[in-house]
């Protein structure tokens, strides 16, 4: 994140003259006509010059259906169309889809009627119930109506979560608008794929905001676009953190939420730590750890020490 929800209408290439009369027609599209060493594009809106949000594999199934446009005709002007006005406005058809993650627009010439996904042989333990109350005037950056994960309904009712929501789907947005169409675009979906993933088997409140506040630092850390000043930004970082009796930096990341987090990463570990009152600059403790700041310096105590260690902190990470 921008989940807009459009009257359903369904298209099967393989039958277009009929599914395209239809008003109702199959959930789940697969592609089709497309070459062997290609993907398809899923855009922003449905128009062929906007920016893509990402790929969808050339032999996917299961592509959830949210709705297509009929190419500018209304289903009066259709069921009078001429055969030639109907091909005209079949290549003008784009459908909104979601798949492994990725919602968008998807020209219809390369959709054909699909199948549902497989459902796990193995049923996922049940969910505890998760309460989602008003959220206060803050909300994330997806339809909360239609969350289903258990970590989606925490952010739903919880306005930090929700806070963080946002910064994560603001960074994210900044790195693929600057990389829309190069290579380096791939990787990035794929990342934001697979932290979804992980973000999703969360089942308390501490879970999913570690998920947040690492991949805020992670989006920093790997592109520059993602820290350009903006007056919308809550993070900040990413910092190092050079600290006496200690043979390593620490990178070092913040997120102004509700309550604040600073991220720390060393050698090949990692820590979350929430903030609490202080009476003179910023303090984090959790995990057996701390970190106080005030301006440039700082005092770190990581799990394996005894005590606060002296740091500087400086641009980088």
């Amino acid at each position: 994140m921008r989940r807009i929800a459009i009257a359903a209408f369904l298209f099967s290439i393989a039958v277009t003259t009929h599914a395209f009369a239809q008003s109702e027609g199959p959930h789940y599209f697969r592609i089709t006509g497309v070459n062997k060493d290609d993907n398809v594009n899923v855009r922003r809106r449905p128009n062929a010059d906007a920016k893509i949000v990402g790929k969808i594999p050339k032999d996917a199934d299961g592509i959830k259906n949210l709705g297509c446009n009929r190419g500018g005709l209304t289903q009066k002007q259709w069921d009078k169309a001429s055969a030639a006005k109907k091909k005209a406005a079949q290549r003008r058809t784009w459908c909104e889809v979601e798949h492994d993650g990725v919602k968008g627009w998807v020209s219809a010439r390369f959709l054909a009627e699909g199948t549902s996904p497989a459902v796990p042989q193995q049923p996922e333990p049940p969910a505890p119930q998760v309460a989602v109350p008003p959220m206060q005037g803050v909300v994330p950056s997806f339809d909360c109506a239609k969350a289903e994960k258990n970590a989606e309904k925490l952010v739903c009712g919880d306005a930090g979560l929700a806070t963080l929501d946002r910064e994560v789907a603001r960074l994210y947005a900044l790195a693929a608008d600057a990389l829309n169409a190069t290579p380096g675009f791939e990787q990035l979906l794929d990342t934001q794929r697979k932290w979804i993933e992980q973000r999703d088997t969360c089942f308390d409140h501490d879970c999913v905001a570690e998920m947040y506040v690492r991949r805020a630092h992670q989006l920093r850390t790997g592109y520059a676009d993602a820290r350009k000043p903006n007056e919308k930004s809550i993070s900040f970082g990413p910092l190092v953190a050079r600290c006496e009796g200690v043979p390593v930096p620490i990178a070092v990341s913040f997120v102004n939420a509700e309550p604040g987090y600073a991220y720390l990463e060393w050698a090949d570990q990692f820590l979350v730590l929430p903030q609490v009152p202080s009476g003179s600059g910023a303090r984090y403790e959790g995990s057996f750890a701390s970190l106080a700041t005030k301006g440039e310096d700082a005092t770190i105590r990581l799990p394996n020490m005894t005590a606060e260690a002296a740091c500087k902190l400086a641009p980088g990470g």
